[in-house]
């Protein structure tokens, strides 16, 4: 897993570089918090993070971790892998949880890949955080252990879903287009 990971990151530099310009504009036009994110084990490791809201800056850094059965961040990485891929993956990652919360994890996957065959994106509204609702849209870097996601968070008090998925959602997808291209996808 270790190594995996280090494989992961290392093959991010490039991408980050990329990305980092991008993700703080976004961060900017939107008053959100956007962070770049790659699974490691049970979670999603940030690999990029920018804060455009001075009034809420989500307590994450680069290197942190947050929860793949929760996050938008975790939920979009599944959304963007092949049927196949995704039901395998969410077989194992079962095992991360006490039984009793499996189902609500499992809900929270179902509900967002139907989000993400709706939207291209998918949300985490409360479920990682009850003060954060987020939108996550997969970054595809064209190798499955490179599967990655890029996310916009806000404080849940000051958005809306429909604010979310008219204009948070589209923006994001934008971002996301813009550092493939970047990186010549």
């Amino acid at each position: 897993g270790v190594v995996g990971f280090g494989q992961t990151y290392l093959g991010a530099l490039d991408l980050r570089e990329v990305a980092r310009p991008l993700l703080r504009e976004l961060a900017s036009e939107v008053q959100a918090t956007v962070a770049m994110a790659a699974r490691s084990g049970d979670d999603m490791m940030l690999l990029e993070v920018a804060h455009g809201n001075p009034t809420f800056a989500l307590g994450i850094s680069v290197g942190e971790r947050v929860p793949r059965g929760t996050s938008a961040l975790g939920r979009a990485c599944a959304a963007g892998m092949s049927f196949e891929a995704r039901e395998k993956r969410l077989d194992e990652f079962s095992q991360a949880f006490r039984p009793k919360d499996w189902p609500d994890v499992l809900r929270g996957f179902r509900e967002a890949f139907a989000d993400f065959e709706t939207y291209g994106f998918c949300f985490s509204l409360g479920d990682w955080n009850k003060d954060v609702w987020g939108l996550s849209v997969p970054l595809d870097c064209g190798e499955p252990h490179r599967m990655m996601a890029v996310s916009c968070s806000m404080p849940a008090r000051s958005v809306t879903r429909e604010h979310l998925i008219l204009q948070v959602g589209p923006k994001l997808k934008r971002t996301r287009d813009r550092i493939l291209h970047g990186m010549g996808a």
